[in-house]
């Protein structure tokens, strides 16, 4: 009896903590396999900030057409680009007006390009295809003010080389009367004649200096664009170098030249 009684509490015993282990162990694994729930909420704002820009001024006359109107005060016969030296004093003085001209506006132009760039830099978030083409011409103006202040600097040096030239100067130019009875010959001169004329300003110095150089001892000799030759394109009074033959220059100068 007190056998049976001690197994019946044993049993009893061995079965309660079996409960009890079995709960914990369940509430152990739910508690580990339970992802805690956050409630969130993200509330995003947009703000549209809505930005006057000022549309951008361009200039009332471009500097592409204020040069076009200066250079249309150059007569036909001195049209000459890069041949300095070929002009009459006449022609020379033409240019330095018109080139001084333009120098006396480049302090307006040069303006407007510093405005074109700021505009550029503070707006390009916004602008449009009109006012892009307007920034993008006005942004070529420094670089076309360069060109023409060059220009103006070679026709002044030109003009005081001949001012202080002496006898023993080799800065040939065209006298006047020789620009003047070409003139009086045709009112339309052939170009191509009017570039021969003009050239032999170049012709005279280039022997002259070779004359000289051969003169201290220096082996030299002078060169017609023909004898190289010297290609060009374009019109006359107009043309560009395309290019130059050097094989005849070579030769020369590997014999001493």
């Amino acid at each position: 009896m007190n056998q049976n009684l001690k197994s019946s509490l044993l049993l009893i015993s061995l079965l309660g903590i079996s409960f009890f282990a079995f709960r914990f162990l369940t509430n152990s694994l739910n508690q580990q396999s339970e992802i805690p729930q956050v409630e969130t909420s993200s509330t995003t704002t947009t703000t549209q900030q809505l930005v006057s820009t000022e549309d951008f001024i361009p200039l009332e006359i471009t500097l592409d057409d204020f040069i076009d109107d200066e250079l249309d005060l150059i007569t036909d016969s001195c049209v000459k680009f890069g041949s300095w030296y070929s002009l009459s004093e006449e022609c020379l003085n033409e240019w330095f007006l018109v080139l001084n001209n333009i120098d006396e506006r480049s302090t307006l132009y040069a303006s407007h390009y510093d405005y074109a760039l700021n505009y550029f830099i503070s707006n390009y978030q916004s602008l449009n295809k009109n006012a892009v083409d307007n920034i993008l011409e006005s942004l070529k103006i420094e670089t076309k003010l360069t060109i023409w202040n060059e220009k103006l600097i070679e026709v002044t040096n030109v003009l005081n080389v001949k001012s202080v030239q002496e006898e023993t100067s080799t800065a040939i130019f065209l006298n006047n009367d020789i620009v003047n009875k070409s003139k009086s010959l045709s009112n339309s001169f052939d170009l191509a004649e009017y570039d021969a004329l003009l050239s032999t300003g170049e012709q005279v110095s280039c022997a002259l200096i070779a004359g000289r150089l051969s003169h201290i001892g220096l082996k030299s000799r002078s060169w017609l664009s023909w004898q190289l030759p010297i290609v060009t394109e374009g019109n006359h009074s107009g043309a560009r170098i395309n290019k130059i033959n050097i094989k005849e220059l070579n030769k020369y100068i590997k014999n001493g030249g």
